[in-house]
């Protein structure tokens, strides 16, 4: 197994070669700010830590030495996908990438059918130069006057839909009766006792705290002690009247599956309404949404499901000592009739979770074992 990151993850533990890459500030990067889809570039402003190189250095490499046995080996339909991948820098990569994109010498009026990201013509040495003005994409190339041009606003002057016409897909009329308008997954929380058994409406979101996966945030300290476990939030009401106070820890359960997780008292969400975040590094609780999708917009029913609440008996730090966060999927599994569920006993597989992790972030500093690799 090879792994290329930024930190020693806990999959780097077990890979035979570890390719140590670089992180944000240490080699040149785009990004596009999704509010106003403003292009812009943001140099290198440190050194690299070790050996650790860019990720497109990296597979670059792997990415040639592969074409090289390919065509040793005489197989040329295996070595075509592994060519043109022997870039010198971060900016022939992005140019590389722009040129993926369809032809964008286009009028203004035929920019609805550009892809939104697209940025072809676009090159570091132009971002460098408009600076923190960036350029909005989608970019187009004037016909007349072949400069690039950003798109300050999308569909002004038709959709990007074969005819040019909004299409309107709209859900299926509302209806007051639950077990009409909601889908079977839903309804099902509202049948055969379930609402008795799962008196809680779940809903989940984003932290503040926390961007995105908690991808660099977990290795910060600051962020670690704040948010040391996946969260719920909970009315008061509720929580007075379960004997749950903010700091005890739970599991959350139900058809879909169960999670655990530490709980905040607080008057954000209603009563009989769960929050929860949607992603921590300790574990999830996205295993209690269930696994509808909107056929028509295609948009995965993520924000609603029926549980119930119940604290697991015993100090936070016993607690902890014998209970995974690694949550399951599988109902048939749990033990819905009180008490832990199987899976949260420790077990050799499942070692006692660390409330805290380390308060350093650990970064290899060399490429480790297989040198003829790279």
């Amino acid at each position: 197994m090879v792994v290329i990151n930024m930190y020693e993850i806990e999959t780097a533990r077990d890979a035979h070669v570890i390719l140590p890459a670089a992180g944000w500030g240490e080699t040149p990067t785009t990004y596009i700010n999704c509010n106003s889809r403003l292009l812009r570039i943001a140099d290198q402003f440190m050194a690299l830590p070790g050996e650790a190189k860019p990720d497109w250095w990296i597979w670059g490499r792997i990415a040639t030495r592969m074409k090289e046995l390919y065509e040793a080996e005489g197989n040329r339909e295996e070595a075509k996908y592994c060519a043109g991948m022997d870039w010198k820098d971060a900016a022939e990569v992005f140019k590389d990438g722009g040129e993926d994109f369809p032809d964008n010498r286009v009028s203004e009026a035929d920019e609805a059918m550009l892809p939104a990201e697209c940025y072809k013509g676009v090159t570091y040495e132009y971002l460098r130069k408009v600076g923190q003005k960036g350029i909005q994409v989608p970019v187009r190339i004037d016909p007349k006057t072949g400069e690039l041009v950003g798109t300050k606003r999308r569909y002004v002057h038709k959709f990007g839909t074969p005819d040019g016409k909004f299409k309107w897909y709209g859900t299926d009329p509302w209806d007051p009766d639950p077990m009409k308008f909601y889908p079977s997954q839903i309804t099902k929380y509202f049948q055969n006792g379930n609402d008795k058994k799962f008196p809680f409406w779940f809903t989940n979101g984003r932290s503040q705290i926390i961007w995105q996966t908690g991808y660099n945030d977990r290795h910060l300290p600051e962020k670690a002690y704040t948010i040391p476990l996946p969260y719920i939030e909970m009315n008061p009401k509720d929580a007075k009247r379960l004997g749950i106070k903010s700091g005890d820890l739970v599991e959350v359960y139900n058809l879909e599956g169960n999670a655990i997780a530490l709980v905040y008292v607080n008057d954000a969400p209603s009563p009989r309404t769960i929050y929860g975040i949607m992603y921590h590094w300790k574990g999830s609780l996205n295993h209690l949404t269930t696994d509808y999708t909107d056929p028509k917009t295609t948009v995965p029913w993520y924000k609603a499901s029926g549980v119930a609440v119940r604290k697991l008996k015993g100090n936070l730090q016993d607690v902890l000592k014998n209970t995974s966060l690694l949550p399951i999927n599988n109902s048939k599994n749990l033990n819905l009739t009180g008490g832990f569920c199987p899976f949260l006993v420790k077990t050799a597989k499942h070692p006692p979770l660390r409330v805290f992790p380390h308060t350093h972030a650990v970064r290899p500093k060399t490429f480790g074992g297989g040198k003829g690799l790279v």
